[in-house]
């Protein structure tokens, strides 16, 4: 009974973690859409980034990345799916932490950007590709 119990109660913590993620990554959306949150406001509240000794410069092509999503959803509509429901779109993802939450933006029924959730924070936002798998980008 006790096995089912604690089955049960981290069935629901692993649930609950990734709606947390999937709210986070919608917020995040929000502030995008929002032209009046400059970016580096989006940085501060939703951006994990490590310490660096050039942060000016991460922060620059933090920026840039954000204008240019920025762009791509002006006017759209966007969808944020965890890696649960939308499974096939992370086939060619590679990830090694498996304590952060996967997800992905949609728009137009395409692909926009994956997203790491890690800390209740954005890991990365962005990914690169090597040799046709996509790696994320950490800050």
């Amino acid at each position: 009974m006790k096995i089912v119990v604690l089955i049960v109660i981290m069935f629901f913590s692993c649930f609950g973690s990734q709606e947390d993620s999937k709210i986070i990554v919608s917020r995040f959306v929000d502030a995008l859409k929002n032209e009046n949150i400059s970016e580096d406001e989006i940085i501060k509240k939703f951006i994990k980034v490590s310490e660096v000794q050039d942060a000016e410069y991460r922060d620059s092509v933090i920026s840039n990345i954000i204008i240019s999503i920025r762009k791509s959803i002006k006017g759209k509509k966007v969808e944020v799916y965890t890696f649960r429901e939308k499974t096939e779109a992370f086939k060619n993802v590679i990830h090694e932490n498996d304590s952060s939450e996967m997800l992905v933006l949609f728009t137009d029924n395409e692909v926009l950007t994956y997203v790491l959730v890690e800390d209740n924070m954005l890991a990365s936002f962005s990914t690169i590709n090597k040799g046709g798998k996509r790696h994320y980008v950490y800050w």
